[in-house]
């Protein structure tokens, strides 16, 4: 699966036009509530879960979009909008106990189950968690990747911690068209994990770093600032011309654009057979931005967690369902 050629951003996921995955979008929208709680010119690399589509003078472009997450760090975990903090220790579920309640109260009027925007879940900021989303997703060969799975067969895959991840997907074709704003990239995965475990996802998301598809090297030269001011433009337009929508069992989330994050500068890990074609390496430095959640552990039985989005200036959108089991046997 090299991408050897330019990516052109379409809404929600990227659409990998004039390339050898044309019409590949990556679509890493993602945001649900669980039981508990509640184009820039000159060559660059992006990955997002949004499309998102640029030609680039001397050097080619690269555009994933993507929703990921990391899992649990086991250090401290502080609640700073309510002075609450507590420590992890060993399990953390004193602490997730803590901050679901927390997330109840806050969230009560509003998104019960959604731990709040100006938390810390795990010790770590929804900034942070947004880098280590990439980590995790980035870090898994093709035949595995989130990206990739249609079924949910491949969701265990790199998943361990206190917090697990869900994505979005690849756009192929639909119904023999191109995913566009009007024909979403669709995908139905259904998927079974241990109960105490806090799901982390993107709704829709975006990544930018120096990897240039065409020598495989990180040489485009971009500094943090410019990279984040070429996926910028895209994730602004999601609302301000696009749509984001996440349910929970039925239950529609409010308010998405609040939960909107710009990662901290970070570092991630290609293994051999990545999704980018390109040789095995660890990038830096890398930025995203996106929208995102954090769900508490969902109970033991069915759930369902649905999200869409689209961006007319991507001209992409996507429609991603996960049919959940939580099975009893995790940590409570």
């Amino acid at each position: 699966m090299a991408f050897d050629r330019l990516l052109h951003f379409r809404p929600r996921v990227e659409m990998l036009e004039d390339r050898a995955l044309p019409n590949n979008l990556f679509n890493p929208l993602a945001s649900s509530l669980m039981d508990v709680f509640e184009p820039a010119p000159g060559p660059h690399a992006f990955l997002s879960s949004l499309g998102l589509s640029s030609s680039a003078s001397g050097g080619l472009h690269s555009v994933a979009f993507a929703a990921a997450a990391v899992q649990g760090t086991g250090t401290d975990a502080t609640a700073s909008s309510a002075g609450l903090s507590f420590a992890d220790h060993g399990d953390g579920q004193d602490d997730l106990a803590a901050l679901v309640a927390h997330g109840l109260a806050r969230n009560a009027n509003v998104n019960p189950g959604v731990l709040p925007a100006d938390s810390h879940p795990f010790g770590a900021t929804y900034n942070e968690w947004s880098a280590r989303w990439w980590q995790y997703a980035l870090s898994i060969p093709t035949s595995q990747s989130p990206f990739t799975d249609t079924s949910g067969a491949d969701f265990s895959v790199g998943q361990s911690g206190h917090v697990w991840f869900l994505s979005g997907t690849f756009c192929l074709n639909v119904n023999g068209m191109p995913c566009t704003f009007s024909n979403p990239a669709a995908v139905t995965r259904d998927v079974t994990m241990p109960t105490g475990k806090a799901l982390f996802f993107p709704i829709l998301n975006s990544e930018a770093d120096n990897v240039d598809f065409a020598t495989g090297q990180q040489d485009l030269g971009f500094t943090p600032d410019q990279l984040r001011s070429q996926i910028t433009p895209f994730m602004d337009d999601v609302v301000t011309h696009g749509f984001l929508t996440t349910s929970v069992d039925g239950v529609v989330l409010q308010n998405l654009a609040s939960y909107r994050f710009s990662s901290p500068v970070f570092s991630y890990t290609l293994p051999d057979n990545n999704i980018a074609g390109v040789p095995a390496q660890t990038v830096t430095p890398a930025v995203a931005d996106g929208y995102y959640l954090m769900l508490a552990p969902l109970s033991a039985g069915q759930h369902q967690i649905h999200f869409t989005g689209g961006s007319p200036l991507l001209n992409f959108s996507l429609d991603v369902t996960y049919n959940i089991t939580v099975t009893p046997g995790g940590s409570n």
